[in-house]
């Protein structure tokens, strides 16, 4: 009979570890795929998130989100973190796919010129809202066409990209789930007149 309960008590202490690790770090994999994004960013001068990305529990990192129950990202949040110096940045998309619970991304003010590996947008059906805007997109449009894929998101903010009509893909109003689309400081002419349905559009300059 003791054996019986030892086992028992044995196993409920295992899964008690494993839960009580899950709440309170977050998933190596995510924390690999973390390192890497901050290594591009500023490739190959470091980062200034050097002083703030420390430790083993990423969800405790400065811009970063986990969710209490998966320990999973949720929320990455990097503003003005590129040197612009270094000139445009072309972040890999696929980095950002790994993050299979990510809800919210900002990368503002990044001098973001486009993307390497757009089908990894495909990937990133979690995602509801994407703020882009001080950027500068219009570097190159075939990086834009890959936010179509993104087919859950509800919040688009794309202003201040040095934007023109001929920039932005006609089929982003197909967005189905798209509700707020910032597009404003951009000089998108008649473009904001091609974007009908439920879509609000926040503009000053069309």
């Amino acid at each position: 009979m003791f054996m019986p309960m030892f086992k028992t008590a044995l196993f409920l202490v295992i899964i008690w570890c494993c839960c009580f690790y899950r709440s309170h770090g977050c998933l190596e994999e995510e924390r690999t795929r973390l390192l890497q994004i901050k290594n591009s960013i500023n490739y190959p001068h470091g980062s200034s998130l050097e002083e703030y990305w420390v430790g083993k529990n990423c969800c405790n990192w400065l811009g970063i989100e986990c969710n209490s129950s998966s320990s999973r990202v949720i929320s990455i949040r990097l503003y003005s973190i590129r040197d612009e110096r270094l000139g445009l940045w072309y972040p890999n998309a696929s980095l950002f796919a790994a993050f299979k619970e990510l809800k919210e991304l900002n990368l503002q003010e990044n001098h973001i010129g486009g993307w390497v590996a757009l089908q990894a947008f495909f990937e990133m059906q979690s995602l509801r809202n994407l703020y882009l805007w001080e950027n500068n997109l219009s570097a190159s449009s075939d990086s834009l066409r890959g936010l179509c894929a993104l087919t859950n998101i509800q919040s688009l903010y794309l202003a201040s990209n040095n934007l023109d009509g001929r920039a932005l893909p006609p089929y982003l109003s197909n967005l189905s789930m798209l509700e707020d689309l910032l597009l404003s400081d951009n000089d998108l002419g008649s473009y904001s007149s091609a974007l009908t349905g439920k879509i609000e559009i926040k503009m000053n300059n069309a």
